[in-house]
């Protein structure tokens, strides 16, 4: 009896150890599959990091182009100069600003009367020939019944005896808006429009825009004080700003 009750034990433990060996093992750690972590959605609070737009001046509202920045009200008047092939006035201004000169301009030839004949290098002189582009300045003596030699050119320096047109002081300008206070006015019988603008110099100053051409008949920068009275437009031929020669 003693020996049956010992097999029976011992038959016990050999099935138990056999269920164990053969039961299925619970996986290990690394084995289970982890989800790749998404990166999170900024929150209704919260916004986008974006980079700065590169920065560019304008002109007016629309266009850009750079270094300049003129308003589209003022871009209007200057648009207009160019319907101007030719035009002459009468010059007041730096450095003799109580005496007038007779201009005529027609892009960059220009003709200068001067009031009184003058005199150079024992030659007389009462017109000036400009050409702006080649920087030159030579004068004749051309008046009849004053001038004995109508023939003679006399070379000048031209940046002492040239005058600034007024289609140059518009070139120059490089920001501009309309004068809050003065807005227009009446010049020599002319609607003027009044623009505050600086130049391509840096200077700031205010401009009196014809409004018709667009063309400067005042300019002030400064102390300096410039003044195109009698003005006409569309008048002045190629002919009238190149020198004739006498026979």
């Amino acid at each position: 009896m003693k020996k049956l009750f010992v097999a029976v034990v011992f038959l016990s433990i050999l099935l138990i150890l056999g269920c164990s060996k053969n039961a299925p093992s619970l996986p290990k750690d690394d084995s289970v599959p982890v989800e790749e972590s998404k990166p999170e959605e900024p929150s209704a609070n919260e916004s986008k990091v974006e980079e700065a737009p590169e920065q560019t001046r304008t002109v007016g509202i629309n266009a850009t182009v750079s270094g300049v920045s003129i308003d589209p009200s003022v871009q209007v008047f200057l648009n207009k100069t160019k319907k101007v092939k030719g035009y002459s006035y009468v010059y007041y201004g730096p450095p003799d600003d109580s005496m007038g000169y007779g201009f005529y301009a027609r892009g960059n030839l220009s003709k200068m009367r001067i009031p009184k004949t003058d005199f150079y290098n024992d030659s007389f002189f009462d017109t000036i020939y400009f050409d702006a582009g080649r920087k030159t300045a030579v004068g004749y003596c051309e008046s009849l019944g004053v001038c004995n030699d109508q023939k003679s050119a006399v070379s000048l320096d031209f940046s002492k005896v040239y005058r600034v047109t007024p289609l140059e002081f518009t070139s120059s300008i490089r920001s501009a808006s309309v004068n809050a206070e003065k807005s227009s006015e009446m010049i020599g019988g002319r609607r003027v429009e009044v623009i505050d603008f600086t130049d391509s110099s840096g200077s700031n100053g205010t401009v009196w825009l014809d409004s018709t051409y667009g063309i400067p008949v005042k300019v002030i920068i400064g102390s300096l004080e410039y003044e195109y009275r009698d003005l006409l437009v569309n008048v002045v031929t190629e002919e009238e700003v190149v020198h004739k020669e006498v026979n």
